[in-house]
């Protein structure tokens, strides 16, 4: 898939999935679907946000992220 912005890597893609499947997407939740750590996790999110891949709803510790 390819977005203004560049084109999506394969962890992007499957967050991205989840999140259209379940709604919104946590960090922990990542952790899980990926297989990575939760710093890992956390970098992914906060790049797709920035991207405006997704949108974070709120400041908490471990955020939910919507579509």
């Amino acid at each position: 898939m390819t977005l203004l912005g560049g084109a999506l890597n394969a962890e992007e893609e499957k967050v991205l999935e989840y999140a259209r499947t379940h709604g919104s997407v946590t960090r922990n939740e990542v952790i899980k679907l990926l297989e990575v750590s939760a710093s890992t996790a956390s970098r992914v999110l906060k790049k797709m946000v920035k991207r405006n891949l997704l949108k974070q709803n709120g400041k908490q510790e471990v955020p939910t992220i919507l579509l």
